[in-house]
């Protein structure tokens, strides 16, 4: 006697995990390559940072070390890299408000 293959769906419990695994792999490799691309992008912005700033610091040097107009530049562009790479690089979210977050999004609450 021949094995019957009549009822070889899936159950509905069982396939929703499936699904979910692959949209969460998915989501996590969405979120990784761009965090990637935000490292990258941060690593470029700090060569140019320090090439800008050289070459005005140097035009201000041979200019004869008049007004130091340079710091403004240096001081409020590194502000707002240091910001940048503090959100790149800084202490995140603990592992108890990243799950709260989580289950809220979810709507258990």
């Amino acid at each position: 006697m021949q094995p019957s293959f009549e009822n070889t769906e899936v159950p509905q419990e069982n396939a929703a995990p499936m699904a979910s695994s692959f949209e969460d792999e998915t989501d996590l490799r969405r979120r990784a390559v761009g965090k990637l691309h935000a490292r990258r992008n941060f690593a470029v912005q700090v060569v140019v940072y320090v090439l800008i700033n050289a070459f005005l610091l140097w035009s201000w040097a041979s200019g004869g070390f008049g007004f130091p107009w340079p710091l403004f530049v240096l001081v409020f562009w590194g502000l707002g890299l240091f910001w940048q790479g503090w959100s790149l690089f800084g202490p995140g979210e603990s592992e108890d408000k990243v799950a709260k977050e989580m289950d809220r999004l979810r709507g258990r609450r």
